[in-house]
């Protein structure tokens, strides 16, 4: 089985606090090569997220998406009757402000559910969410949409130590 990230705004934010782009390039590095062998993802909700920032993660953002297009993943209608089911459930997994939503979430774990239910040639996909959110009650936050739908998160520094990085 073949584990896939895929990774929230407050994991590169939290990445971005503790290992700033200017001094930690390798740990930026690494990231992107495990994007290079398909096996991290984000999605283009998370990179509106960062567009609205005024940091070096805003233009490290931009750099992947020009770089790498596929890297901030895009609206697929898999993704949208995933999306659908998930508010249908979870209805205020998302926040409403001034009748508008810009909030990645639930796309994320409509992501991760459109990956698991596309096997590979290797076999099927695991895919793991990397999110500093945590499961905390009742709280619909992402682990606890994804815990509904088996999906499992981890936060940014569960996956180094899971994938043996060091630095």
């Amino acid at each position: 089985m073949e584990v896939v990230y895929i990774i929230d705004s407050s994991s590169l934010i939290d990445l971005k606090d503790r290992n700033p782009l200017d001094i930690y390039l390798s740990v930026w590095n690494k990231l992107m090569e495990l994007h290079l062998e398909n096996r991290l993802y984000s999605h283009i909700e998370v990179y509106l997220e960062l567009e609205g920032r005024d940091d070096e993660l805003k233009e490290w953002a931009k750099e992947q998406k020009n770089e790498y297009p596929d890297f901030f993943k895009k609206y697929t209608p898999d993704q949208q009757k995933y999306v659908a089911d998930i508010l249908s459930k979870f209805e205020s997994f998302v926040k409403i402000n001034d009748g508008t939503t810009k909030d990645a979430d639930p796309w994320l774990v409509a992501l991760a559910l459109e990956m698991r239910s596309q096997p590979t040639i290797f076999g099927p996909i695991k895919p793991i969410i990397l999110t500093e959110e945590v499961l905390k009650g009742n709280r619909v936050k992402i682990p606890y949409v994804a815990k509904h739908y088996r999906i499992k998160c981890v936060k940014i520094f569960d996956m180094f130590r899971q994938e043996g990085w060091k630095f």
